[in-house]
C-alpha cells in the first residue's frame, strides 16, 4: 500500500509563554496585548518530524516534517501571546556537536544549527528554542540499526550484542556514564550563554516499548526485547534530565526538562501496539508504508501526541508557562494536520462524538458496531444497519458500505470504477458507489486503489465516511430540520445543490421550493417528469399533497392532507397542523419524499 498524501491547512498559531519565562509587553485596559515571540526548534530527527512524511524541500537531508511537533505547537495552541517559527534547524542524524561547532554536512547542512546568523537574530530578544539532543551520540542509531538487521536473522538472542553498540553506557552499572552527562550538560551552557534571553526547553525521547512482558522479542518487528527498549529510553531520559539539572543550576528560570513519556500519553501505542501505535514500525517499512530511517520514529498521530506532551507540561508548570489548546485540535491524537482531522472536527463540532473520557479519539482504532450506531442516531439516521460480517467487534469497510448504500436506497446510478480487491460479491456495487459518490477513494497504488472490504473500519475513516455523506452541504449540519433526510437525497442522487466554488455546496433547507426544483427531485426518483410542475413559482404544501397522491395511486384528490397524515409523511397529526396553506419548503420536501420513497409509495 502507498503511502497517501495528507493535506496541511492554514490554522492560526498561538502559543502562550508567560511568568518568568517570557515578559509581554504590558497591554492597555481596553484591550490585551498580543505579542508574537520567535521561536527556533534545534536536535535531531525527534525533533525534525522524521517519520510523518511531507519533508521540506530545503536543500537537505534533514527530513524536516510539515507534520513535525515543533510545527504544530507554533499551529495548536491558544492565547493572547504568539508563537512564531523562526528557524526549523532540526536534523536527522545530529550529534551534539551539530548544534554550535559543527555543520552537519552528510546531511547537506552548511552550518551548524545554533550558528553566528541564528545568535545575531536573537540578539537580546526574548525568544523559546526546543531542542532534542544526544540519542544519537549515545548510540541509539547504531542500536536501531543492530535491531533492524538482526530482525532477518535466525537467532532472536540479540540483546547483548545490540547493547555492545550504545556509546557512553555503563553496563555493570545499568545507566550512560557521567562523561555523557557531562556532554550535554556543555551543549546546553554553549547555548544559554550565546543570547540572555534565550529560554530552552530540552525535550526527551519518547517511550518506544511497554514496561510490561520485558523478555518478548520482536516487538514491532525488530528483534530485541521490550525490556531493552523500554530500559535504554528511561535511561537515556534520565541522563539528559541530569544534564539539564546540573547545567539549570546556573541558568535559573532559562533551561527546562520536558518528559514527554509523562501522563502516559505513548502507553498502549509504542512499538508493540501494532495497528494502534504512534511509531513506523519494521512491519511498516518491510510494507512501504515507511522509509527504513523513519523505523522508531512517530508517526503522524505519533507527532501530535508529541505536541500534546510538551502542551501538558506547559501546563503542569503553569509559573513558567501557560497554554491554551485551540478549537481546532478536536482531540490531542488528532492533530489538525492529520488528513482526518476536518471530518473528525466535524464530528465534534456537530456533538456525533464527545471521544473518550481522557480527551482522545483514538482515530486507528476499529469503530465497535455500539459507537457507530451512536454515531448514527446522532446524525438523525434511523433504520440504517451494518451489512455483513463483524470483525471481532468492529464493523468493517465492506459492511459498512453495504449498509450505507441500502440506507440510500441502493441508487442505481453514481457508480465508480471497481475496486481492484472488489471486483464481484456482496460488496460490489456498494463499494463502487461509495467510490463514485466520492465516499471513498481506498488505499492506492498508481492508478490501482483497493478498498479492503474485510478490514476493521478504522474511527477515522468511519469519520471520513461520515462527513462526506452528511456534512457535503455546508448550510446542513445534524441540528437543521430534516438533516438526514437531506443527506439520503445527496446519497441517492436526487439533489446536488448550489455550487458554490471552493468545494462548497449548499441545499438552502428553508428556502420555499420552486416547481422546477421539485420536478427535477421527482424525475429523479420516479423516471420521468410532469408538466405540473414547470415554472419557477413556489408550490403549497397541499399541492404538493395531491402531487404525491398523484405518484403514489395514479388518482386525483382535490386535498391530499389528510392521506399524508394516515401515510404518516407528515409529523402533523392534524389538518390544520399539516398548514395546508403554506409553502412547501426544501428541507420538509426531503423528509416527505425519503418517507414516501421508504414506504414504496411511488408507482
Amino acid at each position: 500500500m502507498s503511502r497517501r498524501p495528507l493535506k496541511v491547512g492554514a490554522i492560526a498559531a498561538a502559543l502562550a509563554v508567560a511568568g518568568a519565562v517570557l515578559s509581554p509587553v504590558a497591554a492597555t485596559q481596553a484591550e490585551a496585548a498580543v505579542t508574537t515571540y520567535p521561536y527556533y526548534a534545534l536536535g535531531d530527527s525527534y525533533s525534525s518530524g522524521n517519520g510523518a512524511g511531507a519533508y521540506a524541500s530545503d536543500g537537505t537531508s534533514c527530513n524536516r516534517s510539515a507534520y513535525g511537533w515543533p510545527n504544530l505547537l507554533t499551529q495548536l495552541l491558544d492565547s493572547p501571546v504568539k508563537l512564531q517559527m523562526a528557524a526549523f534547524k532540526a536534523c536527522q542524524g545530529a550529534w551534539m556537536r551539530h548544534i554550535v561547532t559543527e555543520a552537519q554536512t552528510v546531511m547537506k547542512m552548511k552550518a551548524p544549527q545554533y550558528d553566528s546568523s541564528m545568535r545575531t537574530a536573537i540578539g537580546s530578544k526574548q525568544a523559546i528554542l526546543t531542542l532534542s539532543i544526544g540519542g544519537n551520540d549515545a548510540g541509539l542509531l547504531d542500536y536501531m540499526l543492530c535491531a533492524v538487521s538482526s530482525t532477518f536473522q535466525t537467532s532472536l538472542s540479540v540483546d547483548t550484542l545490540c547493547r555492545s553498540k550504545l556509546k557512553y553506557f555503563d553496563m555493570s552499572k545499568g545507566k550512560f556514564k557521567s562523561d555523557f552527562e557531562n556532554a550535554l550538560r556543555d551543549t546546553y551552557v554553549s547555548v544559554l550563554t550565546q543570547n540572555p534571553n534565550t529560554k530552552v526547553l530540552v525535550v526527551g525521547y519518547p517511550a518506544m516499548a511497554p514496561s510490561t512482558n520485558p523478555s518478548l522479542q520482536m516487538c514491532g518487528g525488530l528483534a530485541i526485547s521490550r525490556g531493552d527498549m523500554y530500559y535504554l529510553t528511561t535511561q537515556l531520559n534520565q541522563a539528559i534530565k541530569n544534564a539539564v539539572t546540573a547545567a539549570a543550576a546556573s541558568y535559573s528560570g532559562r533551561l527546562f526538562f520536558v518528559d514527554v513519556n509523562a501522563g502516559g500519553l505513548f502507553t498502549g501505542h509504542d512499538l508493540c501496539a501494532g495497528a494502534n501505535s504512534y511509531f513506523n514500525s519494521v512491519n511498516k517499512a518491510l510494507s512501504l508504508e515507511a522509509e527504513a530511517a523513519e523505523v522508531g520514529h512517530p508517526n503522524v498521530q505519533g507527532q501530535g501526541v508529541y505536541a500534546k506532551a510538551v502542551i501538558n507540561w506547559m501546563k503542569s508548570n503553569s509559573s513558567r508557562m501557560t497554554a491554551n489548546i485551540s478549537s481546532n485540535w478536536p482531540f490531542w491524537d488528532v492533530p489538525p494536520t492529520s488528513s482526518q482531522s476536518t471530518a473528525i472536527t466535524w464530528l465534534k463540532q456537530q456533538g456525533v462524538t464527545t471521544g473518550y473520557s481522557d480527551g482522545s479519539y483514538a482515530p486507528n482504532d476499529g469503530i465497535k458496531t455500539v459507537d457507530l450506531n451512536t454515531f448514527f442516531s446522532r446524525l438523525g439516521v434511523s433504520g440504517w444497519s451494518v451489512r455483513g460480517p463483524i470483525t471481532g467487534t468492529s464493523v468493517n469497510r465492506g459492511g459498512f458500505a453495504e449498509g450505507l448504500y441500502v440506507w440510500a436506497g441502493s441508487p442505481a446510478n453514481s457508480y465508480g470504477s471497481p475496486f481492484e480487491d472488489v471486483t464481484s460479491g456482496s460488496y460490489y456495487w456498494s463499494t463502487r458507489w461509495m467510490r463514485g459518490k466520492g465516499l471513498a477513494t481506498g488505499y492506492c497504488t498508481g492508478s490501482r486503489c483497493n478498498y479492503q472490504p474485510y478490514s476493521a473500519l478504522t474511527r477515522g475513516d468511519a469519520a471520513v465516511f461520515l462527513y462526506r455523506a452528511f456534512g457535503h452541504f455546508s448550510d446542513v449540519v445534524p441540528s437543521t430540520a430534516h438533516s438526514a433526510d437531506i443527506a439520503w437525497m445527496y446519497l441517492r442522487g436526487i439533489t446536488t445543490g448550489w455550487d458554490m466554488g471552493g468545494g462548497r455546496y449548499e441545499y438552502r433547507p428553508y428556502t420555499a421550493i420552486v416547481r422546477n426544483d421539485l420536478n427535477t427531485f421527482m424525475q429523479r426518483i420516479r423516471s420521468r417528469s410532469s408538466a405540473y410542475l414547470s415554472g419557477t413559482s413556489n408550490i403549497t404544501r397541499k399541492d404538493f399533497a395531491n402531487l404525491l397522491y398523484s405518484a403514489s395511486t395514479g388518482g386525483y384528490a382535490s386535498d391530499a392532507t389528510q392521506w399524508m397524515i394516515s401515510n404518516k409523511l407528515t409529523d402533523a397529526t392534524t389538518y390544520s397542523g399539516y398548514n395546508p396553506s403554506g409553502w412547501l419548503y426544501r428541507n420538509d420536501t426531503a423528509a416527505f419524499l425519503h418517507r414516501a420513497f421508504d414506504k414504496g409509495l411511488f408507482k
